[in-house]
């Protein structure tokens, strides 16, 4: 059985591999939780033989499905393992509305409440461990957002693509204040921060073609590496440097803790989005260590 084990959330390809590759050559079991297993077969090959690790497996999670996640979940606790570090680096920019299988805006769908079930779903796994440790990768994108609790899913009449992903991404960071807050009421020792992996060409700019065609030759000059972000990710996850000792709950850009939103940070507003996002989910709203939430309805 593996010592220290890592699930890594989209990491077939970006920010996601480069991560992959960089917690793998810590010789830890590196799960690498993708929608498409046939891409993701092709990736751990090559993080396997960039980190000199064998345990690099794929499992599969489509985050657009609750049910996929719920799979997931039962699927690696039949397995087994401990779970030391969850990465929450899966994020997609969608062109025009879409709702996931479960009937939600895709954005909010997939990059918020499929990794809000994930993490609540795998907290006991978590909590059972060594240096339990969460990384929810946000983005600089939530810095223009705010959140209207009553329409968090928002139709096509209301629907902005970016602006609703810059919602997402606040979705996320809230998130991740909100559950720390809860873990640390718990008495609980696990660990969340959340990270803005920088700007990096990955296949986001692929939704927008205009991204490349423009903005991209002339903003190369700032664009982060996707190795870049995968070590901050790499330094949250582990926790390891003295800078991190005993930060929780906080915000980081690329490697440095910073300040987030005003709006980010109101309470009642982390707190409303909580509720509301166990009530889609159908989760309890308290944190409750072993809840599997597995088979239940997810129908809105």
């Amino acid at each position: 059985m593996a010592d220290k084990v890592c699930i890594i959330t989209g990491s077939n390809e970006g920010i996601g591999k480069e991560t992959a590759k960089a917690m793998a050559k810590h010789m830890m079991k590196v799960i690498m939780a993708c929608r498409n297993t046939e891409k993701c077969e092709a990736a751990a090959k090559e993080v396997r033989e960039a980190s000199k690790n064998d345990d690099v497996v794929c499992m599969k999670l489509d985050l657009n499905s609750l049910q996929s996640v719920r799979e997931f979940v039962q699927n690696f606790k039949a397995m087994n393992l401990p779970l030391n570090y969850l990465i929450n680096n899966a994020g997609i920019w969608t062109g025009p509305h879409s709702t996931t299988e479960d009937g939600f805006e895709t954005m909010f769908g997939v990059n918020h409440l499929g990794h809000f079930l994930l993490t609540n779903l795998l907290l006991d796994k978590l909590e059972a461990s060594t240096n339990p440790r969460i990384v929810v990768v946000s983005s600089r994108a939530h810095a223009r957002a705010n959140l209207n609790i009553n329409n968090l899913s928002v139709s096509a009449k209301d629907y902005s693509s970016t602006a609703d992903y810059g919602r997402s991404k606040l979705c996320n960071l809230m998130f991740s204040y909100e559950l720390q807050r809860r873990l640390d009421a718990k008495g609980s020792k696990i660990v969340v921060n959340a990270l803005h992996p920088g700007v990096v060409h990955t296949n986001l700019f692929n939704t927008f073609p205009m991204l490349d065609w423009v903005i991209f030759p002339l903003a190369s000059f700032f664009l982060t590496k996707a190795t870049e972000s995968a070590e901050a990710s790499e330094a949250l996850a582990l926790g390891t440097a003295s800078h991190l000792q005993g930060v929780k709950g906080k915000y980081f850009s690329v490697k440095d803790q910073v300040e987030s939103s005003a709006f980010s940070k109101k309470v009642d507003i982390q707190q409303q989005l909580w509720e509301k996002s166990c009530e889609m989910v159908k989760i309890p709203v308290d944190i409750q260590f072993g809840n599997d939430g597995i088979g239940k309805s997810t129908n809105m």
